[in-house]
Formats: structure tokens, sequence, C-alpha cells
């Protein structure tokens, strides 16, 4: 099992959105596994939030939380909330699978931008599993997306 054999969708069910709590959690610890499709469809109809996950063999393996939006300083952009992979599978290139399938979603969907910023347990825990790989360093990432001309 590889991060080229990783199947990455958006959660879609509620079944989906809650396969993807475990390694959710260990991002962030205060979650609850009882509120937490609730809570992700409350951000879905408030903000257009969504879940990405990276899935082998039944396994989710790394999740990415996101949104698009539009501000008058970034354009049209994707905005990275939430980036981890399970602690056991770690530096096995499935959050960076994700990164990379985020970056193509955000030029399917016209975005200018994609931001990711993340502080603290975020940081030493999960931020840091393919920084180097995928060319950013420390808590902050923003990449100007490429797009095809139209």
């Amino acid at each position: 099992m590889d991060a080229e054999t990783c199947r990455v969708a958006v959660a879609q069910s509620d079944a989906e959105i809650s396969k993807c709590f475990p390694v959710m959690a260990e991002l962030r610890p205060f979650l609850r596994e009882a509120d937490f499709v609730s809570r992700v469809r409350r951000q879905q109809a408030g903000s257009g939030y969504a879940l990405a996950f990276c899935e082998s063999q039944g396994r989710t393996l790394a999740v990415g939380g996101f949104r698009i939006s539009e501000c008058l300083a970034w354009g049209k952009f994707l905005y990275v909330d939430d980036l981890v992979a399970a602690e056991t599978d770690r530096g096995r290139c499935f959050g960076g699978a994700i990164l990379k399938w985020l970056v193509a979603h955000a030029r399917a969907n016209d975005c200018d931008q994609l931001h990711q910023r993340q502080r603290g347990a975020a940081i030493r825990r999960a931020s840091v599993l393919s920084e180097s790989r995928h060319g950013h360093h420390g808590a902050s990432f923003c990449a100007e997306i490429e797009r095809k001309n139209t």
C-alpha cells in the first residue's frame, strides 16, 4: 500500500465522514466522535467545508479538511484547514497524496491560490508530514495555482 495506489475522494455520506474521524482526531484531539458528523455537516452548510480522504483497502490513511472561498486580497482560493496522516502511516506520502489532490481540485475550480496554515500541535504532529517533499516549511504554505490557458 503506497500513496500512488490510494484513492483520494471527498467524503459525501455520513459513513465516509465518520470514517475520517480517527485520523482527524489525531490532529484535533478535542473532537468527540459522537459530534463529528454533525459538526462537519454544519461547516459544510455554513462555509462550504469539505473533507478529502486518502483510502486504501478500506482504511482511511490521511484526511484533509478544506474550503473554497474568495476575497479581495487572494482572489479565489482553496484554504486547507486540516491536513493529517494517520500516525501509523506517516512518512509514506499519504498526506502528500491529499495535498497533490487539493492542488488539482483548486485548479479544477479556477482558484488563484492554495493556502494552508497550522499552528501548535498541528505543526509538531501533522503539518511536517511531507513538508520538504512539497516545498513548504514551517507554519504557513501558500502556492499560486498555475492554470491552463482557457
